[in-house]
Order: C-alpha cells, then sequence, then structure tokens
C-alpha cells in the first residue's frame, strides 16, 4: 500500500489561456499517450458511498471498474480515504468477471452489496511539471447506468497533482498557484443526473 496527495485544480474553458501559460512557462512535458478512460462505479441501495464522499467520512471508498482506450483488459479498482491517507488497490479482471460483477454486483465488506450506478468517461491527459506527476482530465461524459441518460461537461477541466504523501506542502503549493478544490467525478455525476435517492 502506498498512500499519496492527490490536489485538484477546476478550470473552466475561459480559463484554457492561464493553464496553457502555466504549462508553457514551465517546461511541462508529456509522459504518456492521452487516453480515454472509462469507469463504471458501484454504490449501495443508500447510496452511502456517494453520502461519505459528500461528507468528507473516513473511512471511505470508492468501487470502480475501469477501462482505457488502449487496453484489454479490465481493472477493478478501490480508491480508500482513510484516517492515515489515501491509496488506491488495483485488480485486473477478465472480461466474463467484468461483467459478472456488473450483472450480479460486488459485496463490499463496509457496505454490503454494490450495484452499477454510473458510468463516466472522458480524456486523460499525463505531464510532468517541476518533476511531479500531473493529469489533465476533460470532456467529461455523465452517463445514468440504469436509464442511460448522458450529461456532457465540456466546461471543465481537471488538473491533478499526484504525489507522495512526504511531498513538502509548502513548496507544493508555491509552485502551483491555484486554489484547490474537493472534486469527485462520481459525486459531481450523481448530482448532475439527480440518481441520487
Amino acid at each position: 500500500m502506498s498512500f499519496r496527495i492527490e490536489e485538484k485544480i477546476l478550470f473552466n474553458k475561459m480559463q484554457d489561456n492561464l493553464l496553457n501559460k502555466f504549462l508553457i512557462e514551465n517546461k511541462s512535458k508529456v509522459i504518456h499517450e492521452d487516453r480515454i478512460i472509462s469507469s463504471i462505479y458501484f454504490d449501495n441501495k443508500f447510496f452511502q458511498m456517494f453520502k461519505d464522499s459528500e461528507e468528507g467520512c473516513v473511512p471511505r471508498k470508492k468501487i470502480r471498474l475501469r477501462t482505457y482506450s488502449n487496453q484489454k483488459y479490465f481493472n477493478f479498482e478501490t480508491k480508500i480515504s482513510s484516517v492515515e491517507g489515501r491509496y488506491k488497490t488495483t485488480k485486473i479482471i477478465k472480461k466474463k468477471d467484468y461483467e459478472k460483477l456488473l450483472q450480479n454486483g460486488i459485496f463490499d465488506s463496509l457496505y454490503g452489496i454494490c450495484y452499477p450506478v454510473i458510468k463516466i468517461s472522458y480524456k486523460r491527459k499525463y505531464i510532468q511539471v517541476f518533476s511531479k506527476r500531473l493529469t489533465i482530465d476533460s470532456g467529461i461524459k455523465y452517463q445514468n447506468f440504469i436509464t442511460k441518460k448522458i450529461i456532457a461537461d465540456n466546461f471543465s477541466k481537471i488538473l491533478e497533482i499526484k504525489t507522495s504523501i512526504n511531498e513538502d506542502l509548502n513548496k507544493l503549493n508555491i509552485n502551483f498557484p491555484f486554489r484547490r478544490v474537493r472534486y469527485s467525478k462520481y459525486s459531481e455525476g450523481v448530482k448532475k443526473l439527480k440518481i441520487k435517492n
């Protein structure tokens, strides 16, 4: 298990020039080709993961199945926020297991039986600035798993700084002088699609 810092910065379309200027001036470097990411998030019948995320409770989890545009396998991922910090577990699964989980749900020791709620897809850029790994997500689409209703957000970009739990936060704030936000794509999608109970 590897704890990490994940700081999020929200940019809107009118701030594209600000973001691009920052990346150019600080000699950003592409470290991976762009990919389309699709994630299907699960929750129990009480939408407890959504509620815990909104309230910032710990411990809490997000459980999802994730696919990438350039890969043929499927990831079963759990993001855990604990008192000690945040970390993610990933398990590669076969297509038949992926389909079985979508059909039957997932049992979790904290949340019980969880079912697919929402599919979220977006384009992700991978870059490096000040030796820190950044991702920039854009073109976010939220789809209700049951009704298939889609809401697109072409107005927002989410920049995420991913680094060690031992990082000097003062230095990080100086190097990245933007306002941090609490942001969860899962929570945002549930609210936009109005699918919480």
